[in-house]
């Protein structure tokens, strides 16, 4: 039976291929934002009648009707009527960076393209730039991207990866074996992983019922102590079996990184001691010293515990060694969120919805949408955002201590200038600055956009800055010394976007920003009420980071954060 990411994907292909055919555009969408809202539902839709489909927000009866059939059949009619219309290839052509469906449509019309090998010939026979609306540097970034994604290993989404990892955790649970961890670069958080590495105590008869569980896909080898498979979303995970007194040497072994655990292994022998994945030892006596804790091998070793997000060798060996501990931000301490989407734009839930939700959750949030001029969103002009901060704030009204406000993802023109007016910025109550649109422009070009944007004294929050979509897009061309130069001067404040695909800023980046001096803020970017739990992405760059609650400006109270906006804008002359 096809779990929601099988059936998400099947609604993409189905709206890729109604652009194709030349459908109108509200047909495309329905399919898009329902394949969205299957991806961030915790409950298996497949396993839903039709009038539970139909309560679902934003998922209507022919979508429902899919739904149930493609349940049954593994696919639905519609969708292969309608595929078998076009070459198998052309719906792989457009998952090629930067060519959309009317694009693919063209090259297959004009040039016979209908697979990526076709397309990589007929941009280097340079073909492709004689197109009307193609040209030449179009035709190099389709080699580009062609060559790139042929030479990238495989890497999965960290959300991809940790649902299933937690899924699998919790079965091993369930089947008896009650000391369970995944490790690894998914323990260390790192925004993409290879494979999945499950750990248990217990005996190998663990791995023997795995094997015939719903999650495998193949079993590529199966022993006493480790097995390897490849899951059904093409992962390999690898499961190791320990004794209880082995447990914490093997959490630390193999959560990693290879650098930090020569570290371990280099201060170990300095003490006499050998120290591998069953426990530390005595290097004379062989007697164990430790194993059953991850704690206890740090102890021994005249360290601190180190989390396991900091475990790259990047300066967390010497902080230990100091005494001093780690205190980085948790997900207890953030407050508040800055950054989502309602049904004004591309979101799934109206904004009293959203309301209801984090008035659950936090204490406070801003409500967010896209700006003009993104008319493919519905982006608000100024006075759709006046006429909807006043819904917001009409909202407070029914909760006791929550706080809502509204903010706006205005966007940076390909100028520099913010799409409202000087004059209007002052009545808007938290500017959020993007860029969605011209993402191309030469090295010299997009940095002075962002600058003359970050000059602005109302531009408050720069949101996902270098545009990075992971596995899929580069970041933006643009002189990060330079655009944090003038950041440090204005106090300008970086988003953490949590959206999977995105996390961005990194890690690396977040350090360059709070080394000047400047602040974070935590946002999900949710699109839908699922999505708020994209916030923890966001933690997990802060935290890999090494930020504490002082950093990271989701851990004020209301008034605190509402005073630190109008105070930086004082500052900076606006107001």
């Amino acid at each position: 039976m096809p779990d929601n990411n099988q059936i998400a994907s099947l609604f993409e292909k189905m709206a890729v291929l109604c652009e194709l055919n030349g459908d109108n555009v509200f047909k495309v969408r329905a399919y898009q934002k329902a394949a969205l809202i299957l991806k961030n539902l915790e409950r298996d839709v497949s396993v839903m009648s039709i009038d539970e489909l139909i309560a679902i927000k934003g998922i209507g009866k022919s979508i429902a009707a899919h739904i149930k059939e493609i349940s049954e059949k593994g696919s639905f009619s519609e969708f292969e009527e309608l595929k078998s219309k076009y070459p198998a290839g052309l719906l792989e052509l457009t998952e090629i960076r930067g060519l959309g469906a009317k694009r693919a449509k063209i090259l297959y019309e004009k040039l016979k393209v209908d697979s990526v090998n076709k397309l990589y010939e007929a941009a280097k026979s340079k073909k492709i730039r004689a197109l009307d609306g193609f040209g030449e540097k179009f035709e190099n970034s389709i080699i580009e991207a062609i060559e790139k994604k042929s030479a990238l290993p495989q890497r999965f989404l960290y959300h991809n990866a940790i649902k299933i990892a937690r899924e699998i955790v919790a079965w091993l649970k369930n089947n008896g074996y009650k000391k369970v961890e995944y490790a690894g670069s998914l323990r260390r958080r790192k925004d993409t992983i290879g494979d999945i590495d499950i750990l248990y105590v217990g005996d190998g008869s663990g791995m023997v019922k795995f094997a015939k569980s719903e999650f495998v896909k193949d079993v590529l080898s199966l022993g006493q102590q480790k097995a390897s498979f490849i899951l059904k979303n093409n992962i390999q995970c690898d499961i190791r079996v320990f004794k209880e007194n082995e447990f914490g040497a093997a959490l630390c072994y193999f959560t990693g990184s290879k650098a930090h655990n020569i570290r371990l292994r280099e201060i170990a022998l300095k003490r006499n001691l050998i120290l591998n994945e069953y426990g530390l030892f005595s290097k004379s006596s062989k007697e164990k010293i430790a194993g059953k804790f991850e704690e206890d091998i740090y102890k021994k070793l005249g360290l601190v515990y180190i989390p396991p997000e900091l475990r790259e060798d990047s300066g967390e060996i010497e902080m230990a060694q100091s005494g001093k501990k780690f205190d980085l931000v948790e997900l207890k301490d953030i407050k508040g969120d800055i950054h989502c989407h309602s049904a004004y734009t591309d979101g799934a839930n109206s904004i009293d919805e959203i309301c209801d939700y984090l008035s659950k959750r936090y204490c406070w949030a801003y409500i967010g949408d896209h700006s003009v001029p993104l008319n493919f969103v519905k982006g608000l002009d100024f006075k759709s955002y006046i006429k909807t901060r006043n819904e917001v704030l009409s909202i407070n009204k029914k909760y006791k201590n929550k706080f809502f406000e509204r903010s706006v993802e205005l966007e940076i023109l390909k100028n520099g200038e913010l799409a409202f007016e000087k004059e209007q910025l002052k009545d808007v109550s938290l500017v959020i600055a993007a860029v969605h649109t011209s993402l191309r422009l030469n090295r010299k070009e997009q940095t002075e956009r962002m600058i003359k944007a970050i000059n602005n004294p109302y531009c408050d929050v720069v949101a996902h800055l270098t545009q990075r979509i992971i596995n899929e897009r580069d970041e933006m061309d643009m002189d990060y010394d330079r655009i944090f130069e003038v950041a440090a001067k204005n106090g300008t404040i970086f988003e953490v976007n949590g959206q999977p695909d995105r996390m961005d800023l990194n890690d690396v980046n977040i350090k360059r920003v709070i080394s000047l001096g400047l602040k974070v803020v935590l946002s999900s970017d949710a699109h839908s009420i699922e999505q708020f739990d994209y916030i923890e992405y966001s933690l997990n760059n802060v935290r890999r980071a090494g930020l504490s609650r002082k950093d990271v400006l989701n851990c004020l109270d209301f008034k605190e954060f509402k005073d630190f906006i109008e105070e930086n804008r004082k500052r900076r002359g606006g107001l």
